[in-house]
C-alpha cells in the first residue's frame, strides 16, 4: 500500500516512465530507450522525470553501468526495488500494456 501511494503521488509522466520501463524484462533501461518508446509528444522535461525518480528512490544508476557509456542519456537505470517493478506491471490496464509493449 505505502508503494502505491507514492506512485499515486508522481506526475503523469513520471508513472509513464516508470510503467514503460517495468515492461523492460530484466529491469534494467536507459534514458533513451525510454525516450524512444515514450508515447507522449512532450519530451523535453523526461530528464527532469528522471531526476524526480532518483530523488524518490524509485529509480537509480545500475550496477554495474553500461560499458563505455559517458553520456547522461547512456546511463542503464534500474528500480531500486524489484517489488515496485512487479507492482508496476501488474497494475498496467490490458489495453495500456498492449500499446506500449509495441513500442518497446
Amino acid at each position: 500500500a505505502l508503494c502505491a501511494r507514492r506512485l499515486d503521488r508522481l506526475s503523469y509522466k513520471a508513472q509513464m516512465i516508470i510503467k514503460i520501463a517495468s515492461l523492460l524484462g530484466n529491469g534494467r533501461f536507459s534514458f533513451r530507450v525510454i525516450q524512444d518508446v515514450y508515447p507522449l509528444r512532450e519530451k523535453k522535461s523526461l530528464q527532469r522525470e528522471f531526476s524526480m525518480l532518483r530523488k524518490f528512490n524509485i529509480i537509480c544508476p545500475a550496477d554495474p553501468p553500461l560499458i563505455g557509456s559517458v553520456a547522461e542519456n547512456d546511463i542503464e537505470w534500474c528500480f531500486v526495488d524489484s517489488f515496485m517493478q512487479n507492482m508496476l506491471r501488474n497494475r498496467l490496464i490490458s489495453n495500456q500494456t498492449k500499446q506500449l509493449r509495441v513500442r518497446v
